[in-house]
């Protein structure tokens, strides 16, 4: 309960924040301007709540997206140049002072997130670390990386633990530097990572060209984010396994050779199968040659031969069994003075999900009383050092966490430097996918709506400490600030450019002209918004284990 009220606190405050700090630029440049100001909302549709001071009334509005400043003079869609006699009118302003109000909004997000982020670095913010996790070997970081040598390019692919610590010469802190540079890079151009490896810099790069993810329209380089395994003392053992979830499809290569749902996947060439990640690198490692394949069904185990399908996939070929697997961790035994038998877990209940909390102190434990594909998944909160003292109760169980990394300046002007970077760094890349989308090299699959940032949000807030959600706001504030200078119309962005247009022919674009693009803005919004929410519910949705 405590968490579904964090959560929703942060969603709350952290969406009325940043609109509040966007309009509040709007407002305080307008006053400053000599604007008459007649409404302040945070929030679109009927107030829920009102106050007046002065010639103002500050409201809360229902519908919790969005907000607006309502100058004299100043209307969106149906703009008026009749002539005025009011001095604070916004229409008899400057071309200066009207295009410094309307910046205004997005500046002070900027500022917000600079802020933000100098704290964050001031006093020392976990992140993601720009480590290698997984290498899936169908992608192009298997097939396509090289060193370059004098002698010639040389295959030397990155490992799992290799630390990046720049690319293309720029230094990255954390994973999403190294996503978001990966995702900006050119079409078909080459990306060079330098790394460390075992705590030694690697005095060449590895260079790699990224493809293209059709599922998720945005450009991979065919790495994962770093997880590594954390003892956890709760009072019990696991074992863990990895079974058919479903009955393999027609003709796939699982079905030829008899494989059905809950058959458990023992070792695949010699190889003990521990997770869903060494089939699917033993699978692309054989490249289509027979392997050896040794399953349990009924506690008999059996031995197969299979051969994978090529399939074509981004810009090499992945290799399919046609399996649809599920990776679980079985308890096999249970104190009964634990806290997690008190909460309900017997042995042969199955471990499905761990979410460390704000704390770091209790883990929500996700787990079902078996394995069939519509059990109902409970979720219970525990310590992870069990109260039973460590003499009575000596077991450990493993499970895979997020790396994460403290990243802390010695100095505040450090803090800052970072800050600013982060700023550039993450200006960038907002142009980047806009251009992208114009040009065809993102898709409209990569782009999240409201649904997707508050479920981000709502996620953060409840489950990450305080200083990684402050960061995220920053990040989000930058996202919202930039795309209010791009010009699209009903923006900021488009108004500046009919300010500079009016500045340049010295008088205003015809009325008409700019309802016109309002319309079209309008329409062109609220269809990317429908987009974005399309690809929302599909990703709630389109889950897989």
């Amino acid at each position: 309960m405590a968490d579904w009220i964090t959560g929703f606190l942060g969603l709350a405050l952290g969406f009325s924040g940043l609109i509040f700090i966007h309009e509040l630029g709007h407002f305080m440049l307008a006053k400053w301007h000599g604007v008459r100001v007649q409404v302040f909302s945070i929030g679109m549709g009927p107030y829920i709540l009102t106050f007046t001071i002065g010639e103002t009334v500050y409201a809360l509005s229902l519908v919790p997206i969005g907000g607006y400043v309502k100058m004299v003079g100043q209307e969106d869609m149906r703009p008026n140049l009749e002539a005025s006699t009011d001095p604070r009118d916004y229409r008899n302003k400057p071309v200066g002072a009207r295009a410094a109000i309307l910046a205004a909004g997005a500046a002070f997000n900027l500022i917000f997130a600079l802020f933000a982020f100098t704290i964050c670095y001031w006093k020392g913010v976990e992140l993601n670390p720009a480590k290698v996790g997984e290498v899936f070997n169908y992608l192009p970081i298997k097939n396509k990386s090289y060193r370059e040598t004098p002698s010639g390019d040389q295959p030397r692919p990155l490992q799992t633990g290799d630390q990046i610590v720049a690319v293309n010469g720029k230094p990255v802190k954390c994973f999403l530097d190294v996503a978001l540079a990966v995702a900006g890079s050119g079409s078909d151009s080459a990306i060079y990572l330098d790394y460390e490896r075992n705590g030694e810099r690697q005095h060449d790069p590895v260079r790699v060209t990224a493809a293209y993810d059709q599922e998720h329209g945005s450009k991979v380089i065919g790495i994962g984010p770093y997880t590594e395994m954390q003892p956890f003392r709760m009072g019990f053992k696991t074992e863990r396994k990895v079974l058919v979830r479903l009955d393999p499809e027609k003709d796939t290569p699982a079905a030829k050779v008899g494989l059905v749902k809950g058959d458990e996947l023992v070792s695949i060439d010699g190889k003990t199968i521990a997770d869903l990640y060494v089939v699917m690198h033993a699978v692309d490692d054989a490249a289509g040659k027979p392997q050896k394949l040794i399953i349990r069904r009924n506690g008999q185990e059996k031995e197969l031969e299979i051969t994978a399908e090529g399939k074509e996939k981004y810009h090499g070929t992945q290799y399919l069994l046609g399996i649809a697997m599920l990776q679980s961790d079985r308890i096999t035994e249970i104190h009964p003075a634990s806290e997690a038998y008190a909460a309900g877990l017997r042995e042969n209940c199955h471990i499905r999900g761990l979410g460390l909390k704000r704390d770091k102190k209790t883990v929500d434990l996700g787990y079902s009383q078996s394995l069939e594909e519509d059990a109902e998944i409970s979720v219970v909160r525990l310590p992870r050092e069990t109260s039973i003292p460590r003499a009575e109760w000596p077991w450990d169980t493993e499970f895979p966490v997020e790396g994460q990394v403290l990243i802390q300046a010695d100095t505040f002007v450090e803090a800052l430097g970072m800050a600013w970077d982060d700023l550039l760094r993450y200006s960038g890349s907002v142009f980047t996918v806009v251009r992208g989308l114009i040009t065809g090299q993102v898709s409209p699959k990569a782009l999240s709506g409201p649904l997707g940032i508050a479920n981000a949000m709502t996620s953060v807030a409840s489950q990450k400490p305080f200083m990684y959600y402050f960061w995220f706001l920053a990040f989000i504030s930058i996202n919202l600030g930039v795309l209010q200078f791009i010009p699209i119309p009903l923006l900021d962005g488009w108004h500046l450019l009919m300010l500079g247009v009016e500045k340049l022919k010295g008088s205003p674009v015809a009325p008409r002209v700019q309802e016109a693009f309002q319309w079209v803005g309008l329409f062109l919004i609220l269809s990317l918004l429908v987009l974005a929410t399309s690809n929302d519910i599909i990703r709630f949705i389109g889950v897989k284990f």
